[in-house]
């Protein structure tokens, strides 16, 4: 019987043994997974709203000014209230094939007057010929394959050919929508080839384009989609949100010219849509021109496209392509469904279903919203944290002094006063180089911007003004004012009204 215990202990230890050292060799062999799990999607999340007033002044710095608009492809207007508009589209980013040109050896040589003469170079003149028909057709780019082809002034196809094309962008080395190769045959297919109705360089001058006449206030998002026509895109669906995402105005259009494809795998655009469309171009811009005036702020993704399709010309304008930009510059652009899902933890634009005009404009306006509440955020925390103005008591303090730290080790504490005659300052900002100094004067509530001289040694040497902004620049503070005071000024908290708010520069001059 003891035997049996022992042997039945000494059977359980050698099976325990094994089993523990079949086991570490396992875990032995088994790799390591060095891999970075993939990061977690933010949680979805919608930014804190604002009031109409507030988010107007805080949009203010971000408006496109007219050389960016004409940078990025907006319709300006060529003269006052001509309704005109000329745009320039900028090249595209990707190298576009060359036209395949052939040379035939053999041909016969050209002789005026000969029978190979089309009578173009000669004196005398033939009937009209089918090439003299093709010569008068314009030649297109197509915006899918990058192929040219030619139609007829009326819109009409010279050549019944397929348009095989890729409808993915290209990701690196490969197109995103089958994972092929640059260069590899297309993997859709469509009837015709179609084109945006621009070509890169100058467009214009363009008509049927109208603008608001008289302010009205507010600040909207709008998003349009568009369809391929014989005339290029024009507008199919469009709709307007306001700053608190209520819906302000949503329509289908009705092309003027005959759709040839209706794009939907982008659009959402399908062919019994349009066929219960009512509202012509015309109306849609009557009716956005009923609430949307001269001060309106519109705000978009990539607006410049909407703003043509609509033929509308305005001014004020947010673009969330400029609100952040792509990594490698312009002219690439982030996609709005890029944005969506890094920032707001939004999937947007998925499936085959295409793109939602109110969906897109909820996202552009929570995108502005976003960016806005983190300026305030970033501002607040700067303020408290880095006090870079200091208050003045008016009833102590007539002038400013200034000393050298430097000289704060040394016997005799040398310093510069600057002496500010029937006023008194309530707050003073340094520059980061110590090459200026910002004044804010109570009495005549307006900016002076002191310029620092040194001595040889580095020392403090005196101090003048170079730079007055009266009180009826305070609201605005342009920067081409600051930019022409040769001084190089950073990061400068600049206050702007009396117990009011502070605003934030970020550029060398």
């Amino acid at each position: 019987m003891h035997f049996c215990i022992q042997l039945h202990d000494w059977f359980y230890q050698e099976t325990l043994a094994s089993v523990e050292s079949a086991s570490a060799a396992a875990r032995r062999r088994k790799p390591r997974d060095r891999r970075r799990p993939p990061p977690s999607p933010p949680t979805p999340s919608t930014p804190q709203r604002l009031s109409t007033e507030e988010l107007v002044e805080a949009l203010r710095p971000h408006l496109l000014s007219p050389k960016r608009m004409w940078a990025l492809g907006y319709p300006l207007e060529i003269e006052p209230s001509s309704c005109k508009a000329v745009v320039y589209i900028n090249p595209p980013p990707r190298p576009r094939p060359l036209p395949a040109t052939t040379w035939d050896v053999n041909a016969p040589e050209f002789v005026p007057g000969s029978q190979n003469d089309s009578g173009r170079g000669s004196l005398g003149s033939t009937p009209r010929s089918d090439s003299d028909e093709e010569a008068d057709a314009v030649e297109h780019l197509c915006v899918r394959c990058d192929k040219m082809f030619r139609m007829t002034r009326e819109g009409e196809y010279l050549k019944d050919e397929p348009c095989i094309y890729h409808w993915g962008r290209v990701s690196g080395d490969y197109h995103a929508c089958c994972k092929m190769p640059l260069g590899s045959r297309g993997c859709s297919s469509a009837r015709f080839h179609v084109w945006n109705g621009t070509k890169p360089g100058m467009n214009g001058p363009l008509e049927g384009y109208v603008r608001a006449r008289s302010p009205r206030g507010g600040v909207y998002a709008i998003d349009a989609e568009m369809c391929y026509t014989t005339a290029g895109l024009e507008l199919a669906s469009i709709a307007v949100i306001a700053a608190d995402g209520r819906l302000v105005y949503r329509s289908l259009v009705k092309p003027s010219s005959p759709v040839v494809d209706h794009n939907t795998r982008f659009s959402g655009i399908r062919p019994r849509d349009l066929a219960r469309a009512t509202k012509t171009l015309r109306d849609v811009q009557n009716d956005i021109l009923g609430f949307v005036g001269t001060d309106t702020i519109l705000i978009g993704h990539a607006l410049d496209n909407d703003l043509r399709a609509l033929k509308l010309l305005h001014f004020a304008v947010v673009d969330t392509c400029a609100l952040y930009p792509h990594a490698r510059g312009f002219p690439l652009r982030r996609s709005l469904r890029a944005l969506s899902e890094e920032l707001l933890g939004r999937i947007v634009q998925r499936g085959c279903t295409g793109h939602s005009p109110l969906e897109d404009a909820r996202v552009a306006m929570d995108l502005v919203l976003l960016k806005v509440n983190e300026e305030r955020s970033a501002r607040a925390r700067i303020c408290n944290q880095l006090p870079m103005l200091q208050p003045y008591d008016p009833l102590i303090n007539g002038s400013i002094i200034l000393w050298d730290i430097k000289d704060l080790n040394a016997k005799e504490h040398k310093n510069l006063r600057v002496n500010i005659d029937f006023d008194h300052a309530s707050h003073v900002a340094w520059s980061p180089d110590s090459k200026a100094f910002i004044v804010h004067k109570v009495r005549d509530n307006n900016i002076v911007v002191y310029k620092i001289e040194k001595k040889k040694d580095g020392a403090i040497g005196s101090a003048s003004p170079v730079i007055t902004f009266d009180k009826l620049m305070l609201g605005m503070m342009h920067l081409p004012a600051l930019k022409t005071s040769r001084l190089a000024l950073k990061s400068m908290h600049v206050y702007t009204s009396p117990m009011s708010r502070y605003e934030d520069f970020d550029r060398t001059t």
